[in-house]
């Protein structure tokens, strides 16, 4: 069930990615209707599946975008 999720969510974020080069996590909260906290933490999931790059200028930068890897 899981994986069904994570590809629900990326084929979603590839949409938006096909007119945009790179999505921020409050736009993508916007797209899913759901909190900043909960779609950070669902592109962090993409992320580490290796679906996502995080485009940012440190480890904590509040203004990472993603974009496909």
């Amino acid at each position: 069930m899981a994986s069904l999720n994570v590809l629900h969510l990326l084929v979603q974020l590839k949409q938006i990615l096909s007119i945009k080069d790179r999505v921020s996590t409050s736009e993508m909260a916007k797209v899913w209707s759901l909190t900043q906290r909960t779609a950070r933490t669902r592109l962090n999931i993409l992320l580490e599946a290796n679906y996502l790059k995080r485009n940012t200028k440190s480890k904590n930068d509040p203004n990472a975008t993603y974009s496909l890897n």
